[in-house]
């Protein structure tokens, strides 16, 4: 409830500030749904689909923070046990994170691992194995 506190604050603050689809409102709205939904909130989703549709409409492809939003909404879905309807949102968000950082670094490796998850949840494990080790 704290957290949910805390990012709601940010949250506003940016839109109050910046507007509501501004690119320094993207994080706080996303951490927001994501906090939401670890909480059950059947409206998280909702918000970050629309989160990612902002971002899609004022970054250019392939921006790292499409990927992160990507990410986001990937991991409200897994919690939501929808799983394979993460994964083509995951390796999108993957695919955008290593073209950016082709070199070692944790947003890829962020994506990887939620992407490893979900695959996981699907019931292919050796798929998934290779994903969560790397």
């Amino acid at each position: 409830a704290q957290a949910e506190s805390l990012a709601g604050e940010a949250h506003q603050h940016a839109v109050k500030t910046a507007g509501p689809r501004h690119p320094n409102t993207m994080a706080p709205a996303l951490q927001l749904a994501l906090i939401r939904a670890h909480q059950g909130d059947a409206h998280a989703e909702a918000a970050a689909l629309e989160t990612v549709a902002v971002e899609r409409s004022i970054f250019p492809p392939g921006h790292i923070e499409i990927s992160r939003g990507l990410t986001t909404l990937g991991r409200i879905l897994i919690l939501r046990g929808r799983s394979s309807q993460a994964i083509p949102l995951l390796r999108e968000a993957h695919g955008i994170a290593r073209k950016v950082f082709p070199k070692p670094n944790w947003r890829p490796a962020e994506s990887q691992l939620f992407l490893g998850a979900a695959v996981a949840m699907t019931g292919k494990s050796v798929e998934a194995r290779v994903m969560l080790e790397e």
